[in-house]
Formats: C-alpha cells, structure tokens, sequence
C-alpha cells in the first residue's frame, strides 16, 4: 500500500508523460565522480554519495543522483560554495535545497539534505539494499527496463510498490516486534528447540563463540548457550527484544541490527544459530543472506537455521499485531543452504507448537 505522499507525487505527475530507459553508460561514474569532487575540495567535512540507478551501473534515465548531507541549520554555511559550483538552487525548502543541471549531456540532480529526515533515511537504506543484494538489483533493473516508453506515473508506482517489498517488510517486522516484545517472549517456549539446539552443541569446542540472527530476548536459546560455557553474540531488529535479552542474558553480547544489512565478513564466529527470523525477510534475499552466514565461519564452521516448511509470502495475525512472512518450501530452501557452499548434516520439519517449521544443521565445506 502506498503512503500519501506517494499517492500525492503521482497525482502530480501529468497523464501523458512518457518514462525514457537508457542502457547503462560508464560515462556516468567519472562525471558523479568529477562532482563528488568538486564538492569535497569546497568542503571536504561534508558528506556527499553518489546513488540512484547510475551509481548502481544499471539502466536508467540517464541521470545521476548526487547528495550532500548536513544538519538544515548549517545549509547557509555550505551554501556559498555549492552556489559557486552549481549557481542558484531550483528549490529551497527547510529540509533540502535542490539543483538540476547538464554536465556533458547527462542530467544531474544535486540535492544539499537533511540525512536524518524519514525520507532520505528510506532512500539511502533502498540503496545499500540493492547494492548488496545481486539478485534483487537483477529484478529492479528489469522492472525499469519493462517500463521503457510506458507511463511515467504507472512507472513511479511500480518503483514505490518494489521499494515497499524490499523495505517495508523490515519496518513493518521491526515495529510488530517491539509491540510484542514481551507477550511473544512469554510464549516462546511453546516451540520445542532443546534437541536441536543439544545437537548444535555435540559438534561444537568448549568456549566456541556464537552468532544468534534474530535472537529476540535471549531465551531459550542464547541462555542454553551460556550456560555451557560459550560465548554469544546476538542481533536483532527490534530495540524492545534487545532490551530483554541484555536483561535475561547480561553475559552475551547484544545489538539492535537488521540482517538484511549484514556485511561479508562483519562477524568471525564458530557457528551462526537463526531461529524464526530469515523468513521475516522478503524471501529473494534469503541466498544473499545465507552467503554473508557463510563468510563469517571457518571451514567446518556450523549454521542451524530455521527455514519455512511450505512456500508462502504474506502478513498475517501474530500476537495481536500484523507480521510479514516470506519462505520458500524445503526443497527449496535445502538448495540454498548448499548452494552457499554449506553441507548439511539435519533436515527436519518441527511440529512443535502447532506450528511447521524446516530446522537445518549444515556445515560449511
């Protein structure tokens, strides 16, 4: 569903203007490296990146999207010098000035913003998303590409309703999460994961650290962890759930993140547990995930994740709030967890409090 803003920028946008969809040009990242430039010799405490579809090397409108981000109470101490590059803004609003211009033949939208504004926030997390994730960039560039010589409107929506796929998943699990923290975390133990979690620990050295993707509170399984003697690192997307585990478990180690931005080789760990999260995560972007997994562990290094049981993508009811679910099925799924270089050693569908989920143990070759 589209916000109203989005719904007010369509509106706007004349019946009859037709969106034109150029093949990528290498031309384009020496100019938005040219201007990046520029910028930094004038002021080289701001911060300035180059995005949208040029920055990304796919195709495009021919136009190269460039940011410089500053506190809006400091825009008239940037301003002189950036009126001196690229002459007066088009716009000046409280919250961003605005520049368009040519520079050898190329459109060039320059924008002096708030980075903190929700707005920008959205864009810049749109962007790392794509930039990290190949598949997904595969699939936005081809839904540009399909919308060649079509409607500019009915292509702005098609560029909003992805966006929402790829990020409004991750807001809406975020904020369903922190609403349920405690109600979810009284009820967690209906799911029976002791023997899986037993089976981990028979393949594991005394004092092995251990990365917990999505690990709510802390319990059951980062304090089964503990208590053997293992080091834990746990990560999650709700600030709420973060809080009950530094509570439940002072001796792990807890931080608010998303996995959908976990970066190679960001974690060194003996093994990665991830217990009802990865289908929290549009469905498109499990392999990428499963490879950042991969590169945090040693050969021999052990993941035990919970994958969905049939395929499926919808919100549904979950302890009085809506959620976001996106899986594929076990076949599936075990292709994925190999296709990361992983081999398995369980595949078990669990049963346990009326729900199905698949448990794979898999160890990285």
């Amino acid at each position: 569903m589209l916000t109203k803003d989005e719904l007010d920028f369509l509106s706007k946008i004349p019946e009859d203007k037709k969106v034109h969809i150029y093949p990528f040009d290498p031309r384009i990242i020496k100019i938005a490296e040219d201007i990046v430039q520029s910028i930094n010799r004038t002021y080289s405490n701001l911060e300035v990146k180059h995005m949208g579809a040029s920055a990304l090397e796919i195709s495009g409108q021919n136009d190269i999207d460039v940011y410089a981000f500053s506190d809006p109470k400091n825009f008239d101490k940037f301003l002189p010098g950036l009126i001196k590059l690229f002459g007066e803004p088009l716009r000046r609003h409280e919250t961003f000035c605005e520049w368009k211009f040519k520079k050898e033949g190329f459109d060039i939208e320059f924008y002096l913003t708030s980075k903190e504004s929700e707005t920008m926030q959205k864009q810049i997390r749109v962007f790392e998303i794509l930039n990290n994730n190949p598949d997904l960039l595969k699939e936005y560039q081809r839904l540009k590409e399909s919308m060649n010589g079509k409607s500019f409107r009915g292509y702005q929506e098609k560029k909003y309703e992805f966006y929402h796929k790829i990020l409004g998943s991750n807001e809406f699990v975020k904020t369903s999460y922190n609403r349920i923290a405690k109600d979810y975390t009284a009820t967690r133990d209906q799911f029976k994961s002791l023997k899986y979690l037993e089976k981990l620990d028979t393949f594991l050295k005394p004092k092995s650290k251990i990365l917990d993707i999505g690990c709510g509170a802390g319990v059951p399984i980062d304090k089964y962890f503990i208590e053997k003697g293992h080091n834990v690192i746990g990560i999650d997307i709700s600030s709420e759930q973060i809080k009950l585990a530094k509570k439940n478990i002072p001796e792990g180690h807890f931080e608010i993140k998303d996995m959908s931005f976990l970066k190679e080789n960001e974690f060194t760990v003996n093994a990665v547990v991830s217990f009802y999260a990865i289908f929290h995560i549009p469905r498109e972007r499990h392999s990428d995930i499963l490879k950042k997994i991969y590169s945090f562990l040693p050969i021999g290094g052990l993941i035990l994740i919970t994958m969905g049981a049939s395929e499926w993508e919808g919100i549904e009811e979950f302890h009085g709030t809506k959620m976001f679910w996106s899986h594929y099925g076990p076949e599936k799924n075990t292709q994925l967890i190999t296709d990361a270089g992983f081999e398995i050693l369980s595949n078990e569908v669990d049963n346990s409090g009326g729900e199905k989920h698949l448990i794979i143990l898999a160890r990285k070759t």
